[in-house]
């Protein structure tokens, strides 16, 4: 894994989890991780495993995808609308109520 691909899945863990208003020891406790695993992911001083990755995604609730882009993405903003109206009932029934209401006004 190139320097740079490492740098971005490692800002992109602590870019999620500080959006998910989790701490580095709740993450840590998740992955079963000290919190200064996880401050050392997050500085790119080690790899992530690919099981660390998955269960990091699914813990912060966003698409493995979106661990190689840049946040400010488009396409990351897309995939975590699309990874949530997928998985996330309540969210899937608000945006269904919201186009039939676009839909009706119109």
């Amino acid at each position: 894994m190139s320097d740079d691909m490492k740098m971005l899945i490692a800002s992109n863990i602590s870019y999620y989890r500080k959006l998910r208003n989790l701490s580095q020891t709740q993450l840590g406790t998740v992955l079963g991780v000290a919190r200064n695993t996880i401050s050392n992911l997050e500085h790119g001083d080690i790899p992530v495993t690919a099981y660390q990755l998955a269960t990091i995604c699914e813990t912060l609730d966003v698409p493995v995808a979106a661990m190689f882009e840049p946040p400010e993405s488009d396409h990351t903003q897309e995939a975590l609308i699309i990874h949530r109206y997928r998985e996330d009932i309540e969210f899937r029934t608000a945006v269904n109520l919201l186009m039939k209401t676009r839909q009706s006004e119109e």
